[in-house]
């Protein structure tokens, strides 16, 4: 099972739609959520196209003027959709997967305002606990500024999302790849926008739940994927890993090694090095 979200910012162009044609032909995803789609209509045969199979079924919300849209793909044969709402800022399509089983596929106002009455809006959904829930999206919103760099964050706004996740007990998958998810268009700013939540029922569907951060393309922000661990093979998670990912635990591999190295050594360094030194010119 995988999930895939992406703020595409805008769904009009060839080069995005070859984009995600490639993320779903190599990511094989049972559902997609897909942000700034900055269309007023999705036809058929537009997902028909990036989709790549007949199996897929969607749910839309057109674009406001130039921005926003929403759009959820998913796998009609696993996914069997009951009902959609859709509301600003948020698309639920509900139905069966092993249990009642809801996808909101979410994108935050602009304003910490504008943010605070989604957080409210989605409060209610949760209160349906019959139904386990899974939101992705871009949030527009952080924890905190550790999650930001170059870049301000919004202490209030920040409390409203954190109070949002508290109050409904939602888990926040950790992330795997890159730290940040967005960029800024000059290449300085770096934000983690965009993320999965689930309530503790969808979590149980999974053995073992993974998240990470795909390679970016065509849009200021990175795709983001939600699988099950137990049903992918170490070469499918390290393929899809950005380079920088892979360079990063090198780093720690070779950090702890050190460690070791030293610790064998009693924590000695000049005993250490000229020990070493004597090995490698023996």
């Amino acid at each position: 099972m995988k999930i895939i979200s992406l703020n595409i910012r805008g769904l009009g162009s060839c080069c995005k739609r070859t984009w995600l044609k490639e993320i779903c032909k190599i990511q094989s995803p049972y559902m997609l959520g897909i942000q700034e789609t900055k269309l007023k209509e999705v036809h058929n045969i537009m997902v028909l196209d990036f989709w790549g199979t007949l199996d897929g079924d969607f749910a839309h919300i057109e674009a406001s003027g130039k921005s926003g849209g929403l759009l959820t793909v998913w796998n009609k044969n696993t996914f069997k959709c009951e009902f959609v709402i859709k509301e600003d800022n948020f698309l639920a399509v509900v139905g069966k997967w092993d249990n009642t089983s809801g996808l909101i596929t979410f994108y935050g106002p602009n304003d910490a305002k504008g943010r605070k009455i989604l957080w409210s809006k989605l409060d209610l959904l949760c209160e349906k606990e019959e139904i386990s829930w899974i939101f992705l999206g871009d949030s527009n919103e952080v924890y905190g500024k550790h999650e930001r760099f170059n870049s301000e964050t919004n202490p209030k706004g920040s409390r409203d999302f954190n109070d949002f996740i508290q109050r409904n007990g939602l888990l926040d998958v950790r992330m795997g790849g890159n730290k940040f998810t967005r960029v800024s268009d000059n290449g300085m700013k770096f934000s983690k926008l965009d993320r999965f939540l689930m309530t503790s029922g969808f979590e149980k569907l999974w053995r073992k739940i993974g998240e990470k951060v795909l390679e970016r393309k065509w849009s200021d922000h990175a795709p983001i994927a939600l699988y099950d661990l137990g049903e992918i093979s170490v070469h499918q998670l390290l393929s899809s890993l950005t380079p920088d990912c892979i360079f990063k635990d090198k780093l720690k591999n070779v950090k702890l090694a050190i460690k070791a190295w030293m610790k064998e050594r009693d924590g000695d360094i000049e005993s250490a090095l000229k020990s070493a030194k004597e090995e490698v010119n023996r």
